[in-house]
């Protein structure tokens, strides 16, 4: 009987297969193994506790802090974008949402969380917006697929992703890197680390600056650039062998003009060939505007003030103790969020709606505290309580200008809607609890099983508020007048809260087939919380939604070969989601908005390979294969081109924003130069991503992409300097970083954002 370093008890064996493997490539001509042609043993953290990712019966990707400083990774879509059936949504920090295996992708709303839960140094980030910043200075980044409610809580039903900072090390340490390039790009980033008094400390930040990629032709501006930056503080102290206590804080901004959105397509006709005359086109044409639909051209006419304000912060105060054999843990967090928009809201060179956005301001604190048992015998376990309370402040505003009169209500005098404008508050609190466990027992020494639950308890509460004002050229008190003003809002208020309770679990048994080859077999139940509809609805509508529920089962196998030059993971999984939370549009009222639309279901395979046939290369494949299906989705509110049906049956159609193929790959070469005083090292990185709609709507359609990426650095052989070229998106493709169905009264003109083209840029990098 052994014990592995992690704690992990398992048994010891020859390794048959492996050795059989092994000799059967090397009578083919492939060379054994030395020292150095072995891939690194990968270490995570997906079920709270310290393990080797070979060991983890959970379909996870992860990438060290050390590699994404030398692949210059330090955003979370080009991070994912490696990762198999991961996706991301982008169109502002507001409206951000990650899919893993097609789930996640759900309406913004305020008062909702994510289906992917995502975490920073362990605490969980209550709005997407959070993680929309430069990540820079990061120990490791890892993604768990399927559902993860027992260990990490409420809105994990499509996974986690778990992100760590590099923490303070006990020699003096840094590293600085500055980057020049395309469309004046300047960044500099970096990191100083050491011993202070009985404290060590590290100090890390960022600042980057890069010129618009869409022009404005209205405003002769351009939109769509970068202005941020960030820094974060750390300072550690380790009382004794026994404890350690870490304070962590940190605060990132940027303040940018608008992100560029371009107009892709007006739909100008229904599926069944009539003529939408509501369209971008008939209604400019009214004032004399034809808009321009050529987005790859990167032009807007945009002709309103474009800008987006993001403040984040938080600190976190991280403490473990060893109390004999027993491991306590405690994660208080503090985070605040600020997003401020000023957004042309009729996308065009019109005065309707020159200004539309929603200001949002969320504060949240929390606090999780385990106990871990002593990490040998048969049993172990993993005990713990978590407390969350987000506070929302949400303001979403329209103001109407001069144009809008006769672009949604021909004949209607200009001055009855010029300068109206709907102000409607929401206040969205939430209050969680839970209590959590997870058992190991090893029946064998070859054999785990793990057992978890997690019993949550939340209250969720809003007030909602809406005032109107301006307009004062028209008196309200003609009907026609009244009316169009009443369609765009007026004077309401309400408050609604809800209670509930759910249980999350799961079980995993894994077989250590030998030293090398492990298969899993898992089943795992999570909750995506409930809550209210921030918003004004009418009369009828129903104000709160029930929790999603997710039953996930996956069955995988991972394996190491050729003495751990080879890795092979492989998995297949199956998950179902009662519940989905969605926009659905009721017969009855005839108003959209978020309820429980159904079920969808999940399933696919996923694979993932790393070969090192030599010290100087390595080989990476990953692919995805992702079949996400509404099983029932009725009732659903219609795009624009369905329009004119009372509502929608979307029953056996693809999850929008859920690509079918994901792949990815890479070809990194890295070998002495001049008698061994440099080495160089060759990387070249590709992805696929399959086309898929972003919303349930044709106009949607994000086409599939093709990227490659390539990058040169050369590095003194201490490491000390060294300098790297890139060239990203190297065949220059147009492709949609985020799309989406808008426009004022039912215009539905489909807008996207692009992402950069081609681009190349020169880094020089020093580590001490």
């Amino acid at each position: 009987m052994n014990v592995d370093s992690q704690g992990g008890r398992r048994g010891r064996h020859a390794g048959a297969r492996g050795v059989i493997f092994t000799a059967v490539l090397a009578s083919a001509g492939v060379p054994f193994a030395h020292a150095e042609d072995v891939l690194d043993e990968v270490v995570v953290s997906a079920r709270k506790r310290t393990e080797k990712a070979h060991d983890v019966p959970i379909s996870l990707s992860e990438i060290s802090g050390a590699e994404l400083r030398a692949r210059g990774l330090v955003r979370v879509q080009d991070i994912l974008r490696q990762m198999p059936n991961v996706s991301t949504d982008i169109l502002s920090a507001r409206q951000a949402s990650l899919a893993i295996r097609g789930l996640g992708r759900n309406p913004a709303n305020d008062a909702l969380e994510s289906s992917v839960g995502v975490f920073l140094d362990g605490v969980y980030l209550g709005r997407p917006g959070m993680m929309i910043s430069d990540l820079v200075d990061l120990e490791r980044f890892e993604v768990l697929r399927g559902p993860q409610g027992a260990l990490f809580g409420k809105n994990a039903t499509a996974g986690v992703v778990n992100i760590f900072t590099a923490r303070p090390t006990t020699e003096p340490a840094g590293w600085f890197e500055f980057s020049a390039g395309d469309y004046d790009l300047r960044e500099l980033r970096g990191a100083v680390s050491g011993p202070v008094g009985p404290f060590g400390y590290r100090l890390s930040g960022f600042a980057t600056e890069r010129d618009g990629l869409v022009r404005d032709t209205s405003r002769n501006e351009w939109l769509g650039g970068m202005h941020r930056s960030g820094a974060r503080g750390q300072l550690e102290w380790r009382p004794g062998s026994t404890a350690s206590i870490r304070l962590i804080a940190d605060y990132g901004s940027q303040d940018e003009e608008g992100p560029g959105y371009l107009l892709v397509d007006p739909n100008t006709n229904r599926e069944d060939g009539t003529s939408r005359e509501t369209n971008l086109v008939t209604r400019g044409a009214r004032l004399g505007y034809t808009p321009t639909f050529a987005p790859t051209e990167r032009r807007s006419d945009a002709d309103a003030r474009q800008r987006v304000v993001t403040e984040n912060a938080g600190a976190t105060l991280l403490a473990d103790w060893d109390f004999g054999r027993y491991h306590l843990s405690s994660i208080t967090g503090w985070r605040r969020f600020k997003f401020l928009p000023e957004n042309d809201g009729d996308y065009a060179a019109l005065d309707v709606l020159p200004q539309l956005g929603t200001n949002v301001r969320s504060r949240q604190f929390s606090e999780e505290v385990r106990l871990a048992s002593p990490a040998d015998g048969r049993f172990q376990y993993l005990a713990g309580l978590q407390f969350f309370r987000q506070h929302v402040n949400s303001d979403v505003f329209a103001t109407y200008g001069s144009d809008a009169s006769e672009y949604m209500v021909p004949g209607l005098p200009a001055s009855a809607l010029d300068g109206f404008t709907v102000l409607t508050r929401a206040e969205p609190e939430t209050r969680s609890s839970s209590a959590f466990g997870q058992l190991y027992w090893w029946p064998a020494n070859n054999l785990e099983i793990a057992a978890g639950v997690r019993w949550t308890t939340e209250d969720k509460s809003a007030t909602v508020e809406q005032h109107t004002s301006g307009a004062t050229g028209v008196a309200a008190t003609d009907s026609a007048v009244r009316q169009a003003r009443q369609r765009l809002g007026s004077e309401r208020a309400f408050a609604v809260d809800s209670s509930e309770d759910f249980i999350s679990g799961s079980i995993s048994l894994t077989w250590h087939i030998d030293e090398d080859v492990n298969a899993y077999l898992s089943a795992a139940r999570g909750a995506k919380s409930g809550g209210v509809n921030a918003a004004i609805l009418p009369v009828g509508a129903d104000f709160t939604v029930e929790p999603e529920i997710a039953l996930g089962f996956e069955a995988g196998i991972k394996s190491r070969w050729l003495a751990d030059r080879l890795q092979l993971n492989a998995s297949a999984f199956l998950t179902s989601i009662e519940g989905y939370q969605a926009s659905i549009r009721d017969r009855v009222v005839g108003a959209s908005y978020l309820a429980n639309a159904g079920e969808v279901r999940t399933s696919g395979l996923e694979a993932d390979m790393v070969f090192r046939p030599a010290a100087n290369l390595t080989l990476t494949a990953a692919a995805g294969y992702n079949d996400a299906t509404y099983e029932s989705f009725r009732n659903a509110a219609c795009p624009p081109e369905l329009d004119n049906q009372p509502s929608c049956d979307f029953t056996g159609q693809p999850v929008a924003g859920a690509p079918p193929l994901t792949v990815s790959g890479s070809f990194d070469y890295d070998a002495p130069l001049a008698n061994g005083a440099y080495r160089v090292r060759t990387l070249l990185e590709y992805s696929h991503a399959d086309g898929y709609r972003a919303e349930l709507s044709r106009s949607t359609w994000i086409a599939a992409r093709d990227l490659v990426n390539l990058s040169a650095t050369i590095r003194t052989a201490s490491g000390r300097w060294s300098v790297t070229a890139a060239l990203l998106n190297a065949f220059d493709e147009d492709y949609y970083s985020g799309m989406a169905v808008v426009g004022p009264a039912g215009t539905g003109v489909a807008i996207g954002l692009l992402a950069p083209p081609r681009t190349l840029a020169l880094s020089l990098r020093l580590e001490f």
